[in-house]
């Protein structure tokens, strides 16, 4: 069973990301269904690293088109134009986190792999690192 400290060092930029950011930035916002939906979606297609040019092209009109939605439906939620502006800026800052910590854990995974830190050898997260 793994517990919490254990998974401490593995997961630190995980919690990090998780706790300090994104849960807060959910709060703060009063994070409802709808925003949630469309949040997922363009963390879906927040990146078009190691594809080809015309997936990229889909992959960035798909973020424009997600993001154009979530902020249509922030005018429809607040009658304030600067309260649309802060909300949005705060829910984008979600994206930016995951994409940051994807940048990091990439690195740091590639670090516990090579080390053998937290336990993490085997043939599925050789071959996972591999891939990175």
């Amino acid at each position: 069973m793994l517990h919490f400290e254990d998974a401490k060092e593995t997961y630190s930029y995980q919690f990090d990301c998780g706790m300090n950011v994104v849960i807060p930035l959910m709060k703060r916002t009063q994070m409802g269904d709808e925003e949630y939906v469309l949040i997922k979606n363009i963390v879906l297609f927040s990146s078009d690293l190691d594809y080809k040019e015309n997936s990229v092209e889909i992959i960035r009109k798909a973020f424009k088109k997600y993001a154009n939605i979530l902020l249509e439906h922030l005018k429809s939620r607040y009658n304030d134009e600067n309260q649309v502006i802060a909300t949005f800026n705060d829910l984008m800052m979600i994206p930016r986190c995951m994409q940051s910590l994807g940048e990091k854990m990439n690195r740091h995974y590639s670090s516990l792999v090579l080390t053998n830190c937290g336990n993490v050898r085997g043939s599925l997260s050789e071959e996972i690192f591999w891939r990175l």
